[in-house]
């Protein structure tokens, strides 16, 4: 007997068909808004930026600004960013310098919660010489009291020696030394070194090259004979020069003269080095026997000095490390190391380092003539 079949419309075949997507949607849904029990809710991801509560708080981007070196009577300007890490209105009260050489200012005094304002500094060398450093403080309703910032710059003369001190370190008596001396040009002049005269005998200096000028230094071979006896020694040696501005070039002398002890290094460098950081440097001794090493101190007082308990008998190793009290730029100081006992004298060794805030602060800020 022949299957007997209902005709099914092709419109309600059509309907089912579209239909069946969206049931299983619906079931697809309803499945994940369910929940086994006892399982916990899963917390929304948080998109918006937290904000910063509390009161106003001032931020510098840095604490240190080097200005390089600048001409006598030349200016400078930098800026440096304050910001508001606080939750409240940022109100700058006052902003000092402690002197005329150098201009501050915020710009502007009234900075909102997470915004940002420039504090504008303005050099002027004047008539300064040598390495100068300013401290900018502000004031402001900042809870946390007043902010300060270094800032330093040097204005070293149009002709200068090159070291700026010339060290022969810890030598013994009647020794003869040698050392080599350069003298730069700091700005555009030519010239040329003439002659050396020193303030005692037995310290001489030789010209090898004359001329200095823009991309030339001049070359002097420094030659003397140690002092007989114990002790730290201080000369001078003056480069007469052709210069007019810069007649003649003043280079200090140091020597240290002794029969008992030996001192590594002469020069004890501690580099470039971030504030607050403690690298350590070693200066080596050795004392010979009845001769002892009472002391070893710092001028200034930046250096720590760790020592073996007690006077050291023989010698050893001293380890240096900079403490809190060291500034910002260039640092330059001697040690001072007592010897007492067959052979009583106070020996000098000099040191030295750059302190940056830990980043290099790139090159220093370009000046105006």
């Amino acid at each position: 007997m022949p299957e007997f079949r209902l005709p099914v419309p092709i419109g309600r075949k059509r309907t089912l068909v579209l239909a069946a997507p969206l049931v299983l949607a619906t079931i697809v849904v309803v499945g994940c808004r369910s929940k086994p029990k006892g399982q916990v809710p899963t917390q929304p991801s948080r998109t918006a930026t937290s904000r910063a509560t509390g009161p106003a708080k001032l931020v510098l981007d840095r604490g240190f600004v080097d200005m390089g070196p600048m001409a006598t009577g030349s200016e400078g300007d930098v800026s440096v960013s304050v910001r508001n890490g606080g939750g409240e209105r940022l109100i700058i009260r006052k902003v000092e310098t402690g002197c005329n050489c150098v201009m501050a200012a915020v710009e502007p005094e009234g900075i909102e919660p997470g915004g940002s304002a420039a504090l504008n500094l303005k050099v002027r060398t004047l008539k300064h010489r040598g390495l100068y450093r300013a401290e900018i403080a502000i004031a402001s309703n900042d809870p946390g009291g007043v902010r300060r910032l270094t800032l330093c710059f040097d204005v070293p003369d149009a002709l200068a020696p090159e070291p700026g001190q010339l060290c022969f370190g810890v030598v013994r008596p009647g020794q003869h030394l040698r050392r080599t001396l350069k003298v730069v040009a700091n700005r555009n002049v030519t010239s040329k070194v003439l002659y050396a005269i020193a303030d005692n005998g037995s310290l001489v200096g030789r010209v090898i090259q004359p001329e200095v000028g823009p991309g030339k230094a001049a070359e002097l071979e420094v030659a003397m004979t140690a002092p007989a006896r114990p002790g730290t020694y201080r000369y001078a040696l003056n480069v007469n020069t052709a210069s007019q501005d810069v007649p003649a070039v003043r280079v200090p002398v140091v020597v240290s003269v002794s029969n008992a002890a030996t001192v590594e290094p002469e020069v004890v460098d501690f580099g470039r080095m971030a504030r607050g950081s403690q690298p350590t440097r070693e200066l080596r001794v050795t004392v010979q026997p009845g001769t002892r090493l009472e002391s070893v101190s710092a001028r200034p007082a930046v250096l720590d000095v760790d020592t073996p308990s007690g006077p050291l008998d023989g010698g050893g190793s001293i380890v240096l490390k900079p403490n809190g009290g060291i500034p910002f730029g260039p640092v330059r100081g001697e040690l001072a190391l007592k010897l007492a006992g067959d052979e009583t004298s106070v020996l000098t060794i000099p040191f030295r380092a750059y302190v940056t805030e830990g980043a290099d602060p790139g090159p220093p800020v370009a000046a105006r003539p």
